[in-house]
């Protein structure tokens, strides 16, 4: 057993070595992690904002046909005044038309406080993309770096697996099972 000892303690080393170059080839280089998180954290906020445009502008577009249809509404009431013989009928008619008249005017502040909000949405979108830009250029030069120096560090793995197989074989099975 002593005679298989070193063997043993020169595959571990090996195992741990190619347990360290596998998650160096498959993650971030801890080089390169700060950009990468700052680079992710940017885009989700771009996206977050890109989403928040398009809910605002859905928003906004409700808005705008919720005030066509009131002023449908206002137009149709305008028109059957001439049409009212009592007065009770009028005033009736009168209440629709503030009703309608008031639902105008609250969608249309509904819509202007939206394209307010959109506005300014698409102001931050364009500032955060120009801020972006600089750290998108930077991380796409890390990464390129990255996939250059990748080929190495995969010769290295496929050394390493080379290594320890024949480590194993130098161990007898019962051994190298344990």
């Amino acid at each position: 057993m002593s005679q298989y000892l070193d063997t043993i303690v020169e595959l571990q080393e090996a195992l741990d070595q190619l347990a360290e170059a596998q998650e160096r080839l498959h993650g971030i280089p801890d080089w390169m992690r700060e950009l990468h998180d700052e680079h992710v954290a940017k885009s989700a906020e771009i996206r977050t904002l890109e989403e928040a445009g398009e809910a605002l502008a859905t928003e906004r577009r409700a808005a705008e046909g919720a005030i066509t249809d009131a002023q449908e509404k206002l137009k149709k009431y305008q028109q059957q005044i001439n049409k009212v013989s009592t007065q009770r009928e009028y005033g009736a008619l009168l209440q629709e038309i503030d009703g309608a008249k008031a639902q105008v005017t609250t969608c249309e502040e509904q819509a202007f406080s939206s394209l307010e909000k959109l506005d300014q949405t698409q102001r931050d979108l364009t500032a955060l993309r120009e801020g972006f830009r600089d750290l998108d250029q930077r991380y796409a030069a890390e990464l390129a770096r990255w996939e250059g120096e990748k080929p190495a560090v995969a010769e290295k793995v496929a050394g390493l697996d080379a290594g320890i197989a024949g480590l194993k074989e130098k161990l007898p099975r019962g051994l190298f099972s344990q």
